[in-house]
């Protein structure tokens, strides 16, 4: 059996040679391609004598030879590497385009659901660093402590960066500039920083902490084999969407719960969403309906006191049209959705919010 696969191996060595010079022969020399000749020829002639320890010599001669042709790589562990990185970005580029997409959610609009970025002033400075760093990793929250050293106005508020798990925003005053962990609507209605506002020396400007959003991974697979079932939490595009376009243009996506599908006549009277007349038995809404674990139920009117332009009343009727979704928020009164700017078309649906993956909190896990 030895002799067997040490004649075999020789063969196919033989093809291989031939390959070289037949790949490479526009870049060999009449010298190199005679060696590679010769020593396949003379490897063919111990094949056919069949001595293995003549045909493993002859079998390294023509390896050797080939080697000595063939352009060298250098650094081969790096290019391994970078191989292996290659293959991961691409699989994982492929998994968000068609299976799973990470979405950091940025309001408040489906809490106590889902959270968004929540501040929380404070008097104090926050705990030693190394319970800091650890609470930033476990549960995504970052410390705020900026503070006027001469009297300030400040100018601008501003998003300064953005990328996969944390924002930044840049604060402008009169007398220079502030980096915070946080966007800029948090600062604004959280810690009060706005356009206009003075500091004295010694006055914080922001002092407290900040929970990140939850980040969660939306299944985009499932929808191509089944629909939207209403209270699916779903994440959509909000281009063509001309209320969210006009009002609200500084989001691509939006993450709310279906409260109603293609035909669904909708109707809310606090604290109920009636759907045809009767209120549907859907987990996620009823959940929303309970009055519980924070809970407010459904209404017609923002926390501010203003009418939705859909289901402003209790005895306004709005019906699904076809290809459509109607979306809302399990923060009811502080939702900005369908019951503002209309409807969802079906070909705006990116797909169904699937786990929250960070941070561990009680939120991490399927979501429901």
């Amino acid at each position: 059996m030895f002799g067997n696969r040490t004649v075999k191996e020789a063969k196919l060595l033989v093809k291989a040679a031939g390959k070289v010079i037949a790949n490479r022969k526009d870049l060999l020399s009449e010298t190199q391609i005679a060696d590679i000749e010769t020593s396949r020829t003379q490897l063919k002639e111990t094949i056919a004598g069949g001595d293995t320890t003549q045909i493993k010599e002859k079998a390294n001669q023509l390896e050797s030879i080939c080697q000595g042709v063939l352009p060298r790589y250098k650094h081969p562990v790096i290019r391994e590497y970078c191989e292996v990185l290659l293959v991961a970005f691409i699989l994982a580029a492929g998994i968000r385009a068609y299976f799973l997409q990470p979405f950091k959610i940025p309001t408040g609009s489906m809490q106590p659901t889902l959270n968004g970025i929540i501040g929380y002033p404070t008097d104090d400075t926050g705990p030693a660093l190394p319970v800091k760093l650890f609470q930033k990793f476990a549960i995504g929250r970052s410390y705020l402590d900026i503070v006027a050293q001469q009297p300030q106005t400040v100018t601008n508020v501003e998003l300064m960066t953005q990328n996969f798990f944390f924002t930044r925003s840049r604060i402008t005053t009169t007398a220079g500039s502030y980096t915070a962990p946080v966007p800029p609507e948090t600062l604004v209605n959280h810690f009060h920083v706005r356009p206009g506002k003075t500091y004295l020396p010694g006055q914080a400007i922001a002092r407290g902490y900040a929970d990140t959003g939850d980040q969660v991974f939306v299944d985009k697979f499932s929808y191509h084999f089944v629909r939207p079932s209403l209270g699916d939490v779903f994440v959509f595009r909000t281009n063509n969407i001309r209320g969210i376009e006009e009002q609200y243009a500084n989001s691509q996506f939006y993450i709310k719960r279906i409260g109603g599908t293609a035909g669904d006549k909708l109707r809310i009277d606090p604290p109920l969403l009636y759907i045809d007349g009767a209120i549907p038995d859907v987990f996620g809404l009823k959940r929303v309906m309970s009055l519980k674990d924070g809970y407010k139920g459904y209404s017609n009117q923002s926390a501010a006191g203003s009418r939705f332009m859909f289901l402003g009343t209790p005895e306004a009727t709005f019906t699904v049209p076809p290809k459509s979704y109607f979306s809302l928020g399990d923060n009811s009164y502080n939702s900005a959705d369908s019951r503002d700017w209309g409807i969802v078309p079906q070909q705006n649906v990116v797909g169904r919010g699937f786990i929250v993956y960070w941070p561990f909190t009680s939120h991490w896990g399927l979501i429901r």
